[in-house]
């Protein structure tokens, strides 16, 4: 909900990428899944309708198994199934390697360090550097 509050400001900004990665804390407070889902979309949609050439890419998140099977499921499908709707590419799971590793997190388990975020960013960059490269590879025609 946040996330849906503060994309039109995000969005005042020229952007051809946008990066969404929302939707972790929902999960952490065991926010209903529609609700979650419903926010994502939306904002999927304002970044479109203020920028329709912009490359949206969106990021999965993966829940600790503590909130039990079928939330789990349901809020981890959220991220593949908007991704096809929406024909938008998807990183699996942000946090690849970097979840629930201590050397890359701080204390709380959740938070990453500095060398949790280079390896976010690594994991982002697998999928957006080949996405950038056709991009300019296509303008350029």
């Amino acid at each position: 909900t946040d996330g849906l509050q503060r994309i039109g400001w995000v969005l005042r900004q020229p952007a051809e990428v946008l990066v969404i990665e929302l939707g972790g804390n929902d999960g952490l407070r065991g926010i209903p899944v529609e609700v979650t889902r419903n926010n994502l979309q939306a904002i999927i949609d304002r970044a479109r309708e203020l920028h329709p050439e912009i490359l949206p890419l969106l990021a999965g998140m993966k829940l600790p198994p503590n909130y039990g099977p079928e939330y789990i499921e349901a809020f981890e499908r959220i991220y593949p199934e908007l991704a096809a709707e929406n024909e938008i590419p998807l990183i699996p799971f942000l946090l690849e390697g970097v979840a629930a590793d201590p050397d890359l997190n701080f204390p709380d388990g959740i938070h990453p360090t500095a060398e949790g975020h280079r390896r976010v960013a690594e994991v982002v960059w697998q999928t957006l550097e080949p996405l950038l490269r056709e991009r300019i590879a296509t303008d350029a025609e």
